[in-house]
């Protein structure tokens, strides 16, 4: 393997995590800016969501934490899973994933992301 090859698999996996996962404001704006108010506001009536935070030793404060916390990476994972599954990779990224060279070894090493 050549510096080249490399750093066209380098290049096309940068590519498309910068499409799918780093693009989605909502995952890397919204909700941390909920996760950290929701340090300063946790509900008076507020009952556990998962059974790992039912049975965590500690404040409510911690629990409700860690159930924002599950709660993120849940929508973390189910965004990502859309857009992979129903899109696929964005105009301005695909053209540049057109080379028949790279496309060749993305599809020789990495099935995944095709």
């Amino acid at each position: 393997m050549n510096k080249n090859d490399e750093n066209f698999e380098i290049k096309t996996i940068i590519y498309v995590a910068k499409d799918m996962v780093i693009f989605p404001k909502t995952i890397y704006l919204l909700l941390p800016i909920i996760i950290f108010c929701s340090l300063f506001l946790v509900p008076e009536n507020y009952t556990e969501f998962t059974f790992f935070a039912k049975n965590m030793n500690g404040a409510y404060h911690n629990r409700w934490l860690y159930d924002m916390m599950v709660l993120y990476y849940l929508i973390l994972f189910l965004v990502i899973f859309i857009k992979t599954t129903f899109f696929e990779i964005s105009r301005p990224y695909r053209t540049l994933l057109t080379k028949q060279a790279l496309i060749q070894k993305v599809c020789y090493t990495h099935p995944w992301l095709i």
